[in-house]
């Protein structure tokens, strides 16, 4: 059962930025003895080396691209196995081998993390080697276009921080600015790859105190944005077991066609993400003015939108005793679809027009 791995790849190999990439532009390192960097040191790729999601060591990125090949040269109707990347997978990640059901989320932030990473660890390597080669630190460049890795340009590191904490002092819209960039900055020390260009976005949390009204701001970077379904809309799928699960899934989807299911609109779970927070009890949050904890109220909002948008819809909720499926339906346009009320400032023009592409739906394993 692999269906896990099927839904995240499908969507990966539509997002045509992704992988016009890694069919034109990467070069595993079997390709590099025509490079002039060619010499530049990489990491063991012995199976079991390095750890997380690869740790750079170059053999996700090999495997996906030799997928992606494999794929854009099989002929139409036709089908491809995966195995080569099944293999790396479950050489790098035990948790995600064998047959067994799995989180479709979990494998495709493991595997987003491996590419970047390995991209990454190519970056370090091609500068080491342009150092290396060149006269004087003046005249080599960071940059890396051929890994599919771009270093983020701006003030000197010092600087930049020096002004951001100035303006996060002086709090409002200016501190805001400043906040989001330095997270954003920070964020991307290490040059930013394909991955990054293509599905990072930023997400801002905000947190006022209702006894003074003071406003603090956090920014986090996200690859996916897990959404709920409205409490209104939940449907739990009857349990099943055995020979009755085919005739109770046939029963389901029945059910569904006759709209007889829970339904909702993807843009109720991304509401109901958005939604304020009531912050109170033992949830209290310590308010920076007052320096005591305080009921606040806390929201989460889009503040960046990345090229590509990622969103998992949560299909399980837990009890004390068990985990329960959610079969409820969830409707989304295939174009059109409005995100401006789910970012920090609607009227911003700076975001992907349309949206940028949707894509993990939350199957049977998400």
């Amino acid at each position: 059962n692999t269906c896990f791995m099927n839904a995240t790849l499908q969507c990966l190999l539509a997002t045509e930025p992704l992988t016009e990439y890694f069919a034109r532009d990467f070069a595993p390192a079997a390709d590099e003895s025509s490079n002039a960097l060619a010499a530049a040191p990489r990491r063991d790729r012995r199976a079991g080396s390095g750890a997380g999601s690869g740790s750079g060591s170059g053999a996700v990125a090999e495997a996906f691209a030799r997928l992606v090949k494999q794929v854009q040269g099989t002929a139409p109707r036709g089908s491809v196995a995966p195995r080569e990347l099944k293999a790396v997978v479950a050489r790098l990640a035990p948790w995600l081998a064998g047959y067994q059901q799995q989180d479709c989320q979990e494998f495709m932030r493991f595997l987003l993390d491996g590419l970047s990473e390995d991209l990454k660890a190519d970056l370090k390597a091609r500068r080491k080697a342009q150092l290396a080669a060149s006269s004087s630190s003046s005249s080599s460049s960071p940059a890396g276009a051929a890994d599919g890795t771009r270093a983020e340009t701006g003030g000197g590191p010092e600087t930049t921080l020096a002004s951001s904490e100035a303006a996060l002092l002086a709090g409002g819209e200016e501190g805001e600015r400043a906040g989001s960039a330095r997270m954003w900055q920070a964020s991307r020390k290490d040059g930013a790859t394909v991955v990054e260009d293509l599905f990072q976005g930023q997400l801002r949390s905000r947190v006022e105190c209702t006894a003074c009204g003071h406003v603090s701001f956090c920014f986090d970077p996200f690859l996916d944005i897990s959404v709920p379904i409205p409490e209104g809309a939940k449907q739990v799928e009857a349990p099943a077991r055995g020979r009755h699960a085919a005739a109770a899934a046939g029963r389901e989807a029945a059910a569904d066609s006759k709209g007889q299911n829970a339904r909702c609109r993807l843009e109720d779970c991304l509401g109901a993400f958005t939604e304020t927070e009531v912050l109170d009890d033992e949830n209290r949050y310590t308010c920076d003015k007052c320096k005591k904890k305080q009921r606040c109220l806390k929201r989460l909002t889009v503040h960046r939108w990345p090229r590509a948008l990622v969103l998992h819809v949560k299909r399980f909720q837990y009890t004390a005793y068990s985990r329960e499926k959610l079969c409820t339906n969830v409707t989304f346009p295939t174009e059109g679809l409005d995100l401006r009320p789910f970012l920090s400032h609607p009227s911003d023009a700076d975001r992907p027009a349309g949206g940028g592409r949707a894509g993990g739906g939350g199957g049977g394993n998400g």
